[in-house]
């Protein structure tokens, strides 16, 4: 570590390393609230799956969502189910294009 080019050299080879590191940790964070939203889908679509036999108006109503209009019937399960797909859809797409712009580098 004599010269300045050498210096330059490591200082860029550890910045690189950094982009590196951050760029992992956000795929990780990024993979894990993808595999929550799906997990809550799933969820969520097995719960408001039986609103058609009634079964689950009364299991909306007893955790506490009675006083929002939307669940008011049984089309307010389907607007959340809605709402978490577009937002797993949103996160998966965010998911792919990270990845494709880190292979592209």
């Amino acid at each position: 570590m004599n010269n300045t080019e050498e210096r330059i050299t490591r200082i860029h080879e550890r910045a690189k390393e950094i982009k590196e590191e951050k760029n992992r940790r956000l795929m990780q964070i990024e993979s894990t609230v993808s595999a929550v939203l799906g997990v809550l889908l799933m969820v969520m679509i097995g719960l408001f799956s039986r609103a058609g036999s009634g079964v689950s108006q009364t299991t909306v109503q007893d955790a506490g969502y009675a006083g929002a209009s939307m669940f008011g019937s049984t089309a307010g399960g389907y607007i959340l189910v809605a709402l978490v797909a577009f937002m797993l859809g949103a996160v998966t797409a965010i998911l792919i294009r990270s990845y494709m712009e880190r292979n592209r580098r």
